[in-house]
Formats: structure tokens, C-alpha cells, sequence
């Protein structure tokens, strides 16, 4: 598991270093956890997903002007997938959450996950179009613009 962990966190470096799009990199790492959510341990999808919030405020943050319409509804669905998964495995993870404000980021979350126990298998949120729409791409983003 360890392992699988610092792969994903390499990800989202390397997403970072080289200012891959945003919007692509957040399809990246909810494509990964909904293709591979029978093998992830919960603490990978929750990690995932951290990864992916952050990247959605983050773009969203840079493109305030943009309406955050379809991506205000993506980012609302990633934000309760976390809080599930969170509330779900770990009693105490909830109590150790500050809500004023509610930071879901990786950057925030990341001393959390280790809360979350090896052994509890991914919860099974991409059910029937949980995420339905993917994050589309602005014209900076696809002009190489990005984080």
C-alpha cells in the first residue's frame, strides 16, 4: 500500500512541476479511482480524490471569472465522496476535521490519511454516474497553460 501511495503522490508532483492542465489532471486521479475502485484501499481513494479537490479549486481559483457551474457540481460530489470515506472508516477522523473552514485539499488532508486503516478496502461511490461529468479543459488549459 505504501508504495501504491508515494506512486500516486509522484503523480501529483510531477502534475505540479510540469503545470500539466488542470482539468486533465483532475481526470486523471478520478479516472484512477473509479477504474480501479475494487482494488483501492480507502485511503488511496480518499487520497485520490484529495488530490483531484485540490486541483479543482485550484483551477477554479485561477479562472474566477469562468462560472463554476458544472465544476461547482463536480467539486461538491468529490467533497462528499471524501467526507464518506472519511466518516465512514474512522470515527475519530471526523472529530479531527475543522470545518470553519472546510479544507478537503491533499495539502490539508494529508496528515489524516494515515488515520484511515490498511486494511479497509475502497468504498464503492462510482456507482451508478456518481461523477457523471468530467472536468473540461478551458482554452488556456489546452493551450498549455495550467498549475
Amino acid at each position: 500500500l505504501d508504495e501504491r501511495l508515494q506512486l500516486w503522490h509522484k503523480c501529483y508532483e510531477a502534475f505540479l512541476r510540469h503545470n500539466y492542465p488542470a482539468p486533465l489532471a483532475v481526470n486523471f486521479f478520478l479516472d484512477l479511482a473509479a477504474k480501479l475502485e475494487g482494488d483501492l484501499y480507502a485511503r488511496e481513494q480518499v487520497m485520490l480524490l484529495c488530490f483531484a479537490y485540490e486541483l479543482l479549486v485550484a483551477a477554479q481559483t485561477r479562472e474566477a471569472e469562468k462560472t463554476e457551474d458544472a465544476d461547482g457540481k463536480q467539486k461538491g460530489a468529490i467533497r462528499l465522496r471524501i467526507l464518506l470515506i472519511l466518516a465512514g472508516v474512522n470515527a475519530e477522523l471526523a472529530s479531527k476535521l475543522d470545518f470553519d473552514p472546510l479544507d478537503l485539499s491533499y495539502s490539508a488532508m494529508r496528515h489524516l490519511l494515515p488515520l484511515v486503516p490498511d486494511s479497509v478496502s475502497a468504498l464503492p461511490l462510482h456507482a451508478q454516474g456518481a461523477l457523471e461529468s468530467e472536468v473540461q479543459p478551458s482554452a488556456a488549459s489546452e493551450a498549455g497553460e495550467g498549475l
